[in-house]
């Protein structure tokens, strides 16, 4: 272990004395893709909404990451904003590894709802034509921009989704 491992191991857990709460998914609408308290950007204490996390990891010195197993999604933040929400939708080899850890089934305001049934096709016909589409033995990634943020969605080789990342995107000045 080295000195930094030691280090981020005695940082303080920012979300210890956040109340145990009811975690619902945030649902999602198409203008700005998370609706609620988060915004990608907006700072750790707005996920408090949430209440504590199933698993608090600290990633990096700025980075850090909130597991919410038994609702299947996990949100991270780097230097203190919103820049990362994964719903865990179905069975996949890089789940986390924490006990009682339950699949989402996220909902997009009005449109749809996602779960280990939805396939590739129902997501193009709710987003239209991916920007990339990946597709090898393992997977299939397919990934969109909308209102700047990047949509990836992760399909077992069946072609059933498996897992659903939402972040910013980048963009280079």
């Amino acid at each position: 272990m080295g000195i930094f491992d030691l280090f981020l191991r005695f940082k303080k857990d920012p979300t210890r004395d956040w109340p145990a709460g009811t975690v619902s998914l945030p649902e999602i609408d198409q203008s700005g893709m998370l609706s609620g308290p988060l915004k990608f950007g907006c700072n750790l204490q707005q996920a408090r909404f949430f209440g504590k996390p199933d698993k608090f990891t600290w990633k990096s010195s700025e980075n850090c990451e909130l597991l919410y197993a038994r609702s299947g999604f996990q949100i991270e933040f780097e230097c203190d904003k919103l820049d990362y929400v994964a719903f865990f939708i179905g069975p996949d080899e890089f789940l986390p590894d924490f006990p009682g850890l339950s699949f989402s089934q996220p909902v997009l305001r009005d449109k749809a709802v996602f779960n280990q049934k939805t396939t590739r096709e129902f997501v193009r016909q709710i987003f239209g034509t991916p920007v990339t589409e990946d597709i090898d033995a393992d997977e299939t990634i397919m990934t969109f921009s909308k209102s700047g943020i990047i949509l990836e969605f992760e399909f077992n080789p069946a072609g059933y989704l498996k897992r659903w990342n939402l972040f910013p995107e980048i963009v280079s000045g």
